[in-house]
């Protein structure tokens, strides 16, 4: 059998890694996990993982573009199709930000772990390299608002730029404060069946869309 390129190889390995890394992390937090973990769960040893990686922190790089390249093929399939018909299928506003809602909660609850590992490395990275997620945001978010193009007669707001951007500021602040600050054995509204708690946060918002402001 031909032996694999050591490109080909090393590209592997590191994918392997950064996985292993991904599969710990839905058990324990970043800082509880150690490079020999790492290394025994990805089947390499510790050697040949400082060969790809200079230390921990320098995994969250990768897990970074490993999380960026699963958002982007989530987009495209978004894009692929004309989100508008589901919206309209739904048959009123209500039910399909009740779509959104739960759709939106169980992707980024999917995720969790690499958000949480995530959160302050993206909060030190520099102005110059947000660009990106930006683009990424906008795109996200105009997949979200095309519900608001569908059922344009339902809504009470009349700034549509503001309307917008409160709208995505609630499902996007919402669902990752749940996911940042979740803790098993508290009881809190965190700990609401996720059926229960996407239907009231969709209502909130539906609420605030179909109310004239003051």
């Amino acid at each position: 059998m031909r032996k694999q390129p050591k490109q080909t190889r090393s590209i592997k390995t590191r994918k392997a890694l950064t996985a292993a890394l991904e599969s710990l992390l839905k058990e324990k937090d970043f800082d509880q996990i150690s490079v020999a973990e790492i290394a025994s769960t990805a089947c390499v040893s510790t050697g040949l993982l400082y060969s790809h990686f200079k230390n921990k922190a320098d995994f969250l790089e990768a897990l970074l573009e490993t999380y960026k390249e699963r958002i982007v093929k989530r987009l495209e399939e978004a894009e692929s199709e004309d989100v508008s018909v589901e919206y309209r299928n739904a048959g009123s506003l209500r039910e399909a930000l009740r779509i959104i809602s739960n759709y939106t909660y169980q992707q980024l609850q999917g995720d969790a772990h690499i958000i949480r590992a995530l959160s302050q490395h993206l909060r030190a990275r520099p102005e110059s390299e947000q660009a990106e997620w930006q683009d990424l945001r906008t795109r996200a978010a105009l997949t979200l608002t095309a519900v608001l193009d569908v059922y344009s007669d339902d809504l009470a707001r009349t700034d549509r730029q503001l309307t917008e951007k409160i709208f995505v500021y609630f499902f996007n602040s919402i669902f990752y404060e749940v996911i940042q600050n979740r803790k098993l054995g508290n009881i809190s509204v965190y700990d609401l069946p996720s059926e229960v708690f996407t239907v009231e946060i969709a209502d909130i918002i539906y609420g605030y869309l179909t109310t004239s402001p003051m």
